[in-house]
């Protein structure tokens, strides 16, 4: 098993790290969606996206739309080959798009471990118990350190985590 701050791939049972972290994918652009008034507006991410970064799974990216900072987002597979990103209601309304809108749309490579976090995974010996974790499982618990605002309440996610483990 790989320590956490080891690029690996989401398919390894480490930490699905950032594989293909260096590599670029092309902008692309991309119409707004939606297939249900209830259901969140998206869009439909190319193919060569999840290939350029190596995916075959659900991705964390850092994204931007029509040159604007959207942050942290996931690119999940749709099951026919095809992957799409959700935007919220309020990132649309920020972004001035919606529904039907053609957008250019730029995604780079997110950290999916927060350094923090891998570094006391790793002092404390529990790469193993760690990498036993579903790739979802491990995914949820980064993006509840990352979606910290403040260090005193990423460090207190951060002792949750390893306490479970």
């Amino acid at each position: 098993m790989e320590p956490p701050t080891k690029p690996s791939t989401e398919t390894e049972a480490g930490t699905g790290g950032d594989a293909a972290a260096t590599a670029d994918a092309p902008d692309f652009i991309a119409t707004i969606e939606r297939h249900h008034p209830d259901l969140p507006v998206y869009l439909i991410v190319p193919g060569t996206v999840a290939a350029a970064f190596g995916r075959d799974r659900t991705f964390v990216v850092e994204a931007a739309i029509n040159g604007h900072r959207v942050g942290r987002r996931s690119i999940k597979p749709w099951g026919d080959g095809r992957w799409f990103l959700e935007l919220t209601k309020v990132q649309c309304a920020r972004l001035g798009v919606g529904e039907g809108d053609a957008v250019t749309v730029r995604v780079r490579p997110a950290p999916e471990v927060p350094p923090a976090l891998a570094a006391r995974i790793t002092a404390l010996g529990l790469e193993a118990r760690w990498a036993r974790l579903s790739a979802a499982e491990r995914r949820m618990l980064c993006e509840h350190v990352f979606a910290a605002k403040k260090e005193a309440t990423q460090t207190a996610r951060i002792e949750r985590v390893v306490a479970r483990l």
